[in-house]
């Protein structure tokens, strides 16, 4: 089951394992037959949303509105891309859902630095938070890569 959050975005079970993360079994299925860097780039941005729920919720409870609802479109919406590049029709459509997923991600560092610059991130949430689209940001950048070159 999954657990309602309330705490801010970087209390316990806030980026830890997945399962404590997200709430859900660490088993879910993301497809077996996806390469090991394709099933991390997922596994990663979908946690990565779940996070950013968790700060719309949290920003919600602050009474930020705007940016709030800015981040979780753009958060979400990273994850949603890679997903739908998974079962892309060929190449270039998987190239071309992977660049919105970057372009997304771009957005979303854009609204973390408003809101670190605004105070409204809890000491340590802005760098947790970049750690994550850092470390998204190079799987998804190898993926284009490899991709363009025509490899995997």
């Amino acid at each position: 089951t999954v657990q309602k959050y309330s705490g801010s975005p970087v209390q316990e079970g806030f980026g830890t394992s997945f399962q404590e993360y997200s709430g859900l079994p660490a088993q879910e299925n993301f497809g077996s037959s996806a390469k090991k860097s394709s099933n991390t780039l997922r596994i990663k941005s979908y946690q990565f949303g779940v996070r950013m729920i968790r700060l719309f919720q949290y920003l919600q409870r602050k009474r930020e509105y705007t940016i709030s609802s800015q981040i979780v479109r753009s958060g979400t919406s990273i994850g949603a891309n890679v997903h739908e590049a998974s079962k892309s029709e060929s190449r270039a459509d998987f190239i071309h859902k992977l660049m919105i997923a970057h372009k997304e991600m771009r957005e979303t560092v854009f609204w973390l630095r408003l809101l670190k610059r605004g105070n409204y991130l809890p000491r340590g949430g802005y760098r947790s938070l970049r750690d994550d689209v850092d470390e998204i940001e190079r799987i998804l950048g190898k993926a284009i890569y490899t991709a363009r070159k025509g490899k995997g």
